[in-house]
C-alpha cells in the first residue's frame, strides 16, 4: 500500500500545531485563573486591567441590606466582594436599627475584613431594674454574664452583683461581706476586675491615703480575704491569674511577686523597680520600670529567670506606657512615648525580638491611659488623668437614681449630640430672648472660653466673669450655654461638664450653635424682605 509522503507530514504538522495551540491555551488559561485568584479584573471604564482586593462583610445581627458607594448589592450579610483599590463607601441598612456606615480605603490585592458592624436598635427603650444607693463603681465580668456594683450607704461602702445573662429577667443581690473584712472604717470600694472564670472579684477598699486590696468570692463571700492584711505588704497593683482566684501577680514596693492565697506564699521578685505593669491571660507581663534615671519597657513571661527590656528611654519624663495582647494567635506588644507608638509583634519569640516592629505612628503627647481594645485589633489611648469613664460616673454619681438614668446623662459626653432648638424654645427662660440676644451670649461665651483654662476652678471663674459682662442672670446664661454644648434636657453641674468636655468639644458646639442661629435669622430676614417686596409690588 503506498503512503504519500506530504499528507504524512501535513498529519505530523497539523498535531504539532494542535499541541501547541492546545499548550498556549492551557498556559493562557491557567495565566487568566491566577490574575482571576489575585483579583485582576478588567475595567470597563478605564478599559485595563487591574488588581481589585476583597471586601468580607459581616454585622451583628445578620441579614442586613448593603450599598456600596451608593449602589446597591445584590446579598445581605454576611458576604463577600470584589472591590477596585482606593477610597469606598458601605452602609448597611436592618428594619428596627441605625444605619451603620464606614469609609475605607482598601490597596490591591488586599483583604479587608468589616466583620465588626454591631446594629443599634433604632428606638431603644429602657427600664428600672435595680434601684441603687450612692453608686461608686461597676464592673462587668469578661464573658459579660455578670455585673459588680460598688455603693454606699448609710455611709458604709456595700458589693451587689447582678446575673445579667438572662437579659429578660436578670438576678441582683447583695453580697453579705463579714464584718472583719474591712479592717477600716467607712471608705468605698472601687473595683479593679473579675476573674476570668467571672466568679472572683478584686476591690480596693479606700479610706485616706490607705488601701487594702480585697479578694471576695460571689458564690461564697463568707470566704473573701483582706489581701493586703493576710500577706502584711503593701499591695499598690493586683491582676487575677487564671480562674482559681487565689492565684495573683502584685505590685508591692516596686516588685512584681507571684502569690498563691490558698498556699499563702510569695514568690521572689521576678521584675524590680516597676511603676507599672499589666497581665495579660494568665502567664504574661507587660511592664515599665524605672532605675537611674532611665525608662525601661518590656515583659516578663511566667518561668522566665529574668525579664527581657524591649525599649530603653533616658529621662523619666514624658512617661512611657506598655501594654500586650494577641490577636489572630500573635502576641503584640505596645509601647507608647511621648507621641510615639511602636507595636511589636510577637516579643516572646527569641529571634530578633527588638526589630520584630510591626507598626509605629505617632499620636497626640500627653498620654495618660493606653490599653488594647478586648479583642486585640485596636490600641486605644486617651489623654485623661484616669479612665474617661470613671471620671463620667464620678461625675454623675449624685443625679444617678437608676441605671436607666446614665444614658440620659451621659450621652453627650460619648457621641456628638443632635441640635434640638426646641429645648431653647421651650425653656421658660429662654424662649424670651431675641436671636440677636442668644448670638451675642453665645459670642461672649466663645470668646470666654477661648482665653480660659478648662479646669473646674478656673471654668467656674470665666462663668461667673461671663454673669458680669453679659448682664444676664444665672438661670438664663448657664442654661444656654448648657443645653448649646450637651442638647440635653439636664446635665451635671455646668463647670464640670464642660471640663470633662474638654475645651476643642465645647468651642465646637458653641461654634455649631451659631452657625444654626445665623442660618435661622438670615432665613427670617430674607422671609421679611422678600414679604416686604411683595408687599412694595402690591
Amino acid at each position: 500500500m503506498h503512503h504519500n509522503p506530504r499528507s504524512k507530514r501535513r498529519q505530523v504538522a497539523l498535531r504539532f500545531f494542535t499541541y501547541g495551540v492546545m499548550t498556549v491555551a492551557v498556559v493562557v488559561i491557567s495565566i487568566i485563573c491566577i490574575l482571576f485568584v489575585l483579583g485582576y479584573r478588567f475595567d470597563q471604564s478605564s478599559g485595563r486591567v487591574e488588581q481589585r482586593a476583597l471586601l468580607q462583610l459581616r454585622s451583628f445581627p445578620s441579614n442586613a441590606a448593603m450599598t456600596l458607594d451608593g449602589s446597591q448589592l445584590g446579598f445581605r450579610t454576611p458576604g463577600k466582594r470584589t472591590v477596585s483599590a482606593g477610597k469606598h463607601s458601605v452602609v448597611m441598612k436592618l428594619d428596627g436599627y441605625r444605619d451603620w456606615r464606614k469609609d475605607f480605603m482598601i490597596q490591591p490585592g488586599s483583604l479587608l475584613w468589616l466583620n465588626y458592624a454591631r446594629l443599634i436598635p433604632a428606638s431603644i427603650t429602657t427600664e428600672e431594674v435595680r434601684s441603687l444607693g450612692r453608686l461608686v463603681d461597676i464592673k462587668a465580668s469578661p464573658d459579660r454574664r455578670w455585673l459588680g456594683f460598688s455603693t454606699v450607704a448609710s455611709g458604709h461602702p456595700q458589693l451587689s452583683v447582678g446575673d445579667i445573662s438572662n437579659e429578660k429577667e436578670p438576678k441582683f443581690s447583695t453580697l453579705p461581706l463579714p464584718k472583719t473584712l474591712l479592717k477600716m472604717k467607712g471608705g468605698q470600694l472601687t473595683l479593679d476586675e473579675w476573674d476570668f472564670g467571672g466568679r472572683f472579684i478584686l476591690a480596693r477598699h479606700t479610706v485616706g491615703n490607705k488601701t487594702d486590696f480585697l479578694q471576695i468570692d460571689r458564690t461564697d463571700p463568707a470566704s473573701a480575704r483582706n489581701i493586703t492584711k493576710q500577706l502584711k505588704i503593701p499591695i499598690t497593683d493586683a491582676h487575677f491569674a487564671g480562674t482559681s482566684g487565689t492565684t495573683l501577680f502584685v505590685l508591692s514596693d516596686g516588685d512584681i511577686r507571684k502569690i498563691d492565697l490558698a498556699a499563702g506564699t510569695i514568690s521572689r521578685p521576678l521584675v524590680s523597680d516597676v511603676k507599672d505593669f499589666m497581665l495579660y491571660k494568665s502567664d504574661l507581663i507587660a511592664y515599665v520600670s524605672v532605675e537611674n534615671g532611665t525608662q525601661m519597657a518590656g515583659f516578663y513571661k511566667d518561668g522566665d529567670k529574668e525579664p527581657t527590656v524591649m525599649r530603653i528611654f533616658k529621662g523619666t519624663s514624658p512617661q512611657v506606657h506598655a501594654v500586650i495582647s494577641s490577636y489572630f494567635n500573635d502576641d503584640y506588644l505596645a509601647i507608647a512615648h511621648g507621641k510615639s507608638v511602636e507595636i511589636i509583634k510577637d516579643p516572646t519569640h527569641t529571634a530578633d525580638r527588638a526589630g520584630r516592629v510591626f507598626a509605629k505612628f505617632n499620636f497626640a503627647p500627653g498620654i495618660k491611659w493606653f490599653n488594647f481594645s478586648s479583642n486585640g485589633r485596636f490600641v486605644l489611648a486617651q489623654k485623661s488623668d484616669e479612665p474617661y469613664k470613671k471620671q463620667v460616673l464620678a461625675l454623675v454619681q449624685d443625679r444617678l437614681k437608676t441605671l436607666a438614668d446614665l444614658p440620659t446623662l451621659t450621652t453627650f459626653l460619648f457621641t456628638e449630640p443632635s441640635v434640638d432648638w426646641s429645648l431653647i424654645e421651650n425653656n421658660k427662660q429662654l424662649k424670651k430672648l431675641s436671636s440677636e440676644e442668644i448670638q451675642s451670649i453665645l459670642s461672649h461665651a466663645q470668646q470666654s472660653f477661648e482665653n480660659s483654662e478648662f479646669t473646674p476652678e478656673a471654668l467656674q471663674q470665666t462663668l461667673n466673669h461671663l454673669l458680669e459682662t453679659t448682664g444676664q442672670k444665672p438661670g438664663v446664661l448657664f442654661s444656654l450655654i448648657r443645653i448649646v454644648t450637651t442638647w440635653a434636657p439636664f446635665s451635671p453641674a455646668l463647670n464640670d461638664t464642660l471640663a470633662l468636655l474638654g475645651k476643642q468639644t465645647t468651642l465646637d458646639r458653641i461654634k455649631i450653635a451659631l452657625a444654626v442661629e445665623n442660618k435661622s435669622v438670615d432665613s427670617t430676614t430674607a422671609r421679611n424682605e422678600t414679604s416686604n417686596r411683595q408687599d412694595t409690588t402690591s
